[in-house]
């Protein structure tokens, strides 16, 4: 584990990233077994000392994946190190394969459920799954990239604990393809939170949700309007 961190031969940086994820790949165990050698400490130099290299980012973002895929204190682990952060940056790539791989591993991490995919929203991760959404789509012949992205995506979001943290997402702007699935999350979200709705009109997400004209959402628009006082809405929407 050690070795992720060597700044002075990246061959033996690059050999030893290769091993670990061999070794994590295997089973639970091991994986937990790497990650407690101090594995998610050592990824954030690694990634570090490997951003110019598709290979080794990508040897780094499998590796976070993979250690979190199995088990939440695990994944606990790889966000709170730091780890995480890279990979959630690594969306945005320009190079397609490290976007694909890293939409993969936030998928892996958010799986976990609120508390992860809590701190994975605060760190971007939602912000660059949406702002990456167009090139994607863009890429026609890359269904195994679209998959990974829209995967990922909706994992966050089926994990989001707040309505808060969707807020800045009810726009016009976000792809179709997610606002169906936000929206269905906030009609649950708002259901049962009154400061959730409080804050739904108070961040202007209930009037930027008057604003939406795609023929898929209107069902969770009325239903989230519907938790409001009908002059709020009619306020919102004249």
């Amino acid at each position: 584990v050690q070795l992720l961190t060597d700044s002075m031969t990246p061959a033996i940086r690059r050999s030893a990233g290769s091993l670990l994820l061999q070794c994590a790949q295997k089973t639970p165990d091991l994986a937990d077994l790497v990650a407690k050698a101090g594995a998610p400490t050592a990824l954030k130099k690694f990634f570090t000392l490997e951003k110019e290299s598709k290979q080794g980012m990508l040897t780094g973002i499998m590796i976070a994946g993979t250690l979190a895929s199995f088990k939440a204190v695990v994944a606990r682990l790889v966000v709170d190190s730091g780890a995480a952060q890279p990979v959630i940056d690594s969306i945005g790539h320009e190079d397609l394969d490290i976007t694909g791989a890293a939409a993969w591993a936030i998928e892996q991490m958010a799986q976990h459920g609120e508390l992860i995919t809590g701190a994975l929203i605060e760190q971007g991760a939602l912000t660059q799954l949406v702002d990456v959404q167009p090139r994607v789509a863009a890429q026609r012949k890359s269904l195994e990239l679209q998959r990974k992205v829209k995967q990922a995506t909706k994992a966050v979001i089926r994990a989001a604990a707040t309505s808060e943290s969707l807020e800045p997402f009810v726009d016009a702007s976000t792809p179709p393809n997610i606002l169906k699935h936000l929206l269905r999350k906030l009609e649950v979200l708002l259901a049962r939170s009154p400061k959730g709705r409080q804050s739904f009109v108070t961040s202007g997400a209930l009037q930027r949700l008057q604003t939406l004209k795609q023929t898929k959402v209107l069902d969770s628009m009325t239903a989230i309007n519907s938790f409001f006082p009908e002059d709020v809405v009619k306020y919102y929407t004249e």
